[in-house]
């Protein structure tokens, strides 16, 4: 049996959680079965219990300088510790510690599923999710200093600008990394998500994988999501799975908009294949 930390990796809005519903949905045993509400993948790197139960030190006793120069023991002390296959969800940008050492590492077997999605569409989810304008939203994804709350005032995923998050994951060479674009699992959810299961070094047979995806299809994933309640959904909106598709933002940026999302994220755009509308750019990543 595989024992293998998997970090699931992205910018936010870009696509995790429907990536983590399929995985999800691989081990059930039929559609009915899916639970919306029990999806693999913990948020975060980190949690102060976790944090305690594995380094064994307090977490309040320790200033953020030492708790950040923690956990990259703690990250590699998680993939240590696993049993089967282990789904991590992170929104944190690929980061180093205050004494150098990167905080996801690979020498443990933990690998990386990098998920990216245009950021002219992230921009429209954000401002849905987050109940804030279009302009405000692409100001956000701009941010340097951009972070996420976990929940918590002491505890905070850095993100910073989108353009950063995708060359930081993409580019570095401590952990290995497989990126899935949004847009290729839209149009051909086998071939990704068997890609996925071919990275990580599980398999499922072809009707396993194509249950999976027939029970996270964005209207199943809508209905459950009215009838159960979804406990990651923003108060700033009444649904979370608005309408999952990849090319709105042609219909609803205005030519400023997009040209100033483009000059903004273009390093990550143009790695990614983003500015001439051909994924030329991650095919070649992807081999």
């Amino acid at each position: 049996m595989t024992n293998r930390l998997v970090w699931l990796a992205s910018y936010p809005k870009s696509g995790n959680t429907w990536v983590r519903a399929i995985l999800s949905a691989l081990s059930v045993d039929s559609a009915d079965m899916f639970d919306i509400n029990a999806m693999v993948g913990r948020g975060g790197p980190v949690s102060p219990n976790e944090f305690e139960d594995i380094m064994g030190v307090c977490w309040s006793e320790l200033s953020i300088r030492e708790r950040q120069d923690l956990l990259p023991e703690f990250t590699a002390e998680l993939a240590r510790g696993v049993r089967g296959i282990e789904y991590h969800k992170t929104h944190m940008k690929f980061k180093w510690s205050p004494s150098g050492r990167p905080v996801f590492d690979g020498r443990e077997g933990a690998v990386a599923v990098y998920i990216a999605r245009d950021p002219r569409q992230v921009v429209i989810s954000h401002a849905h999710f987050f109940g804030t304008g279009i302009a405000e939203s692409a100001e956000i994804m701009n941010d340097p200093n951009r972070r996420t709350s976990l929940g918590d005032p002491e505890i905070h995923e850095s993100v910073g600008r989108w353009t950063d998050h995708v060359t930081g994951w993409i580019g570095q060479n401590h952990i290995p990394v497989h990126v899935v674009q949004y847009e290729a699992l839209k149009a051909d959810p086998y071939r990704a998500v068997r890609k996925i299961l071919d990275f990580v070094g599980i398999d499922f047979c072809a009707d396993t994988i194509e249950s999976a995806i027939a029970a996270t299809r964005f209207d199943r994933l809508q209905n459950l999501e009215r009838k159960e309640g979804f406990n990651q959904r923003s108060t700033a909106t009444d649904r979370f799975f608005r309408n999952g598709t990849s090319d709105e933002w042609r219909e609803v940026l205005t030519t400023e908009q997009q040209r100033q999302i483009e000059r903004d994220q273009e390093a990550g755009m143009r790695l990614l294949g983003y500015l001439t509308d051909d994924p030329l750019a991650i095919r070649k990543l992807q081999k």
